[in-house]
């Protein structure tokens, strides 16, 4: 998924006294960016092209939001400047934002197809039996604590807590679960009733409470 690269695409799509991020021309521009973007990546090669389609508009679209609301992308805009735009690529900031806006984008792609697996390619490659890059596993870090949060959250004793503690917790137990993840995991996972995918939940849960022990008791 290399959602990373739309705010340059996004700014190489406007015209050069643009300062408006969100014309339809430069929303077409960037789509079919992202659509580029995509061939030979993970997702373009595990999923069906409407699946990538719908993938790379909610993209674009959520980017967009962010970045109309984003100080630091709008003053690159009205700058033109395209080495603060890669200054704000690199940031934590966007790359945190961004490994959501992947994350939700799929989510997304998933209810509109309800069943996962219909939105596979049936003659996907396999994926090699290799640890996740780095940018795969903070995208899946976030993924997993945003996930974890919740019902953490919701538990009857969350409220003798801070929240700093219950992030720690989750990124306990998702550091030991990445430990151990590979590319060929996550493939198998994409079918939430896969032994893979049961098989992670159950780890999860016993991270989650091993974690839980460790952080709540110091």
């Amino acid at each position: 998924m290399r959602t990373l690269c739309l705010p340059g695409l996004l700014l190489a799509a406007l015209p050069v006294s643009s300062s408006n991020a969100d014309d339809a021309a430069t929303r077409a521009a960037t789509y079919r960016a992202c659509m580029d973007k995509q061939q030979g990546s993970q997702l373009n090669t595990l999923m069906k092209p409407e699946a990538v389609s719908q993938y790379c508009t909610c993209s674009v679209n959520r980017t967009i939001t962010y970045m109309n609301s984003s100080p630091a992308f709008q003053q690159a805009l009205r700058n033109q400047s395209r080495p603060q735009v890669h200054e704000f690529i690199a940031s934590a900031e966007w790359q945190n934002a961004a490994a959501e806006i992947g994350r939700q984008c799929l989510k997304e792609v998933q209810g509109a197809t309800s069943d996962v697996t219909r939105m596979l390619r049936k003659d996907a490659p396999r994926q090699p039996n290799t640890r996740l890059s780095n940018e795969s596993r903070r995208s899946f870090m976030i993924g997993f604590t945003a996930d974890c949060l919740a019902p953490l959250k919701g538990e009857s004793t969350a409220r003798h807590y801070k929240d700093s503690s219950l992030s720690e917790i989750c990124s306990c137990a998702g550091e030991k679960l990445t430990d151990r993840l590979t590319n060929a995991d996550v493939q198998k996972m994409l079918d939430k009733t896969s032994p893979a995918a049961i098989r992670f939940q159950k780890n999860a849960e016993k991270h989650l409470a091993t974690c839980k022990t460790k952080v709540l008791s110091q």
